[in-house]
């Protein structure tokens, strides 16, 4: 009971979701498939037993003529109307589903927590929740719509034959039981198959990618990585031949008993054997029950067909609508404060106390005690070589990730008491991994929307982009803010250096008004002397902004008011530049193994 309250549970809440977004689709296309049922139990017992009767008895004609007559205006009447619904009204209808379907996950993805794209179990979840929701409500509508013809259908041709030729039901029963039965198994067995091949397939298609990508290109062609991903293409791919020698065999022994013994044999072999039988030797029925009956039970087996395809659809139906309600119903572990803090507008004091952090999975911290304390408008420096854990104190900082221990407090309240999208609009920000998104030069600047008329928002991105050191390659752009970034749509799509890329990035942090800006390692693109003089227009640019360096490259680190010199998750050193060459000690050493690099600067 529990489960199929389960499987009517899943389907009403697709069914429901699609009477909200597109109703008048859903009520026409319910409609249009009663009114198809209705047809096909004119055809399958009515009319044929008229013609025959007709024929063989030497009955009136007129019956006939009048049956077929309508028959046809019927059908002809159903066929055009369902011309326009399904080629012309329903392709909109199902872009709207689609559209509104995506736009929920894709809301539903930004808010969830950003440590759960780095847990495997969830990712798998959430590509299985997008890779099958375009066409999975609309299918859901379809089978229910299938179902309602169908029960039409079989309800019309039951009644004739309970008068015509009881025993037709008896066999059509008998053959529906056991393929009902059957169909459940089986799609239990596809489903299997598909849960163990979907793993498989995504490492298939990202090895694809891989190979197909302008982003691999270069480590493909001056490095052997090639060989070991072939290799591991071919193991997946003989791993998904395993899965189909697992799963094969009884999906044949199924389809067969399915479409043959409890399809053809007993329904067009047996009960039409005797129905024959009924009518040549006993005479026990005329010939245009005959052919009504034995019509009647072919087109009742296939409507019973449609009609257990159905029902087992949406029994497959729930197996995939159960993970795609458990990605959207699952919340956010760092939710919201209910009554959330008035986030203050100018830089205020940030504060850092026994901060650690371990990441999930991970026995070993990445943060160990941490204390940090950035005044407001203050410019500093957090240093140190790959893997201290400078990008994690960012993290934490942005608060993509909750600390472990310890807190992080803004404006003397823990950051946890604002919200989160408040909070993090605080920070301008010019990530290390960047990316730059197939769209023109200005969204990627202003990270939205983006009108060519709109000329306030446009001046800001221009600003931004001079402050970032841009300014002379926009000059030199024949659509300047209009430009499209990357080849994905286009093939006049614009295509920047790294230096360059990395520069569009970095007027992210400047386009929108802020209180401190987080440069990640912002210009590591560039040779030491541009970064130095860069990093310092930065630094002026910033004007009265919080300012938060973070680099394993010191040239720009003589600029800030106080650096902080990490190493294994924690901090070793503090202070100005000056102080800690007088200490001498790690910082120290390391600015003069990189010195010799950016001297002139």
């Amino acid at each position: 009971m529990g489960k199929r309250a389960e499987i009517i549970r899943n389907n009403w809440f697709m069914l429901g979701y699609v009477f909200r977004v597109v109703p008048r689709y859903a009520v026409v296309h319910l409609f249009m498939q009663a009114l198809f049922g209705l047809f096909d139990v004119m055809w399958g017992i009515l009319l044929i037993k008229l013609v025959v009767d007709a024929v063989t008895i030497s009955q009136s004609f007129t019956p006939v003529l009048l049956a077929a007559g309508g028959y046809l205006l019927y059908g002809s009447l159903i066929q055009i109307a369902a011309g326009y619904v399904y080629e012309i009204f329903a392709p909109i209808q199902l872009q709207k589903l689609d559209k509104a379907m995506q736009e929920e996950l894709f809301v539903k993805a930004i808010k969830m927590d950003y440590s759960r794209y780095h847990n495997p179990e969830f990712f798998n979840q959430f590509v299985w929740a997008a890779s099958q929701t375009e066409g999975k409500a609309a299918a859901v509508l379809d089978h229910a719509a299938a179902l309602l013809k169908n029960i039409i259908t079989v309800s019309g041709i039951l009644t004739a034959l309970l008068v015509l030729n009881p025993l037709g039901v008896v066999v059509v029963l008998v053959g529906m039981a056991a393929r009902f039965i059957i169909t459940v198994y089986s799609n239990k067995v596809r489903f299997r198959s598909e849960l163990e091949s979907k793993p498989l397939e995504r490492k298939k298609s990202y090895i694809s990618r891989v190979f197909y990508l302008p982003d691999y290109a270069k480590e493909l062609r001056t490095s052997r990585i090639a060989a070991p991903l072939m290799d591991d293409y071919g193991d997946a791919n003989g791993a998904m031949q395993q899965v189909v020698r697992k799963y094969s065999p009884r999906i044949i022994v199924l389809q067969v008993l399915n479409n043959y013994v409890f399809r053809v044999l007993l329904m067009d072999g047996v009960y039409f054997a005797y129905t024959a039988y009924q009518v040549i030797v006993l005479h026990t029925i005329s010939y245009g029950t005959f052919a009504a009956v034995t019509n009647g039970v072919w087109t009742m087996g296939w409507s019973l067909n449609n009609l257990i395809d159905s029902v087992t659809a949406f029994q497959k139906n729930n197996l995939y609508i159960r993970k795609l309600r458990g990605f959207l119903e699952e919340e956010p572990q760092m939710a919201d404060s209910s009554h959330p803090a008035v986030m203050p507008e100018s830089p205020k004091e940030i504060k850092l106390s026994n901060v650690s952090f371990t990441y999930e999975n991970s026995g070993k911290p990445t943060l160990v005690d941490i204390n940090m304390t950035i005044r407001p408008k203050e410019k500093i420096a957090i240093v140190g070589y790959n893997g201290a854990g400078k990008s994690t104190l960012i993290k934490l900082l942005l608060r993509l990730y909750d600390v472990t221990e310890g807190e992080i407090v803004y404006d003397s309240k823990n950051i946890k008491a604002y919200r989160a999208e408040d909070y993090r609009a605080q920070f301008g920000v010019a990530f290390q991994d960047f990316q730059l998104f197939a769209a023109s030069l200005a969204e990627n600047v202003w990270m939205d929307q983006v009108a060519e008329g709109d000329r306030e928002l446009n001046a800001r991105v221009v600003q931004a982009l001079h402050k970032a050191d841009f300014g002379e390659r926009l000059s030199r752009l024949n659509r300047g803010l209009q430009t499209e970034l990357t080849r994905e749509f286009s093939d006049e799509g614009q295509i920047f250096s790294g230096g360059e890329a990395q520069k569009i990035a970095i007027a992210r942090a400047f386009v929108r008004p802020c209180s401190v800006l987080i440069l990640d390692e912002p210009s590591s693109a560039l040779d030491p002397i541009s970064e130095y003089n860069l990093n310092r227009a930065m630094l002026e640019a910033a004007g009265d902004k919080t300012v938060i360096f973070i680099s394993h490259r010191l040239s720009t680190t003589r600029l800030a008011d106080r650096i902080y010199m990490m190493e294994h998750g924690k901090i070793i050193e503090s202070g100005s530049h000056d102080e800690l060459m007088r200490l001498n000690g790690s910082y120290a050493h390391l600015f003069q193994l990189q010195a010799g690099r950016y001297q002139t600067a």
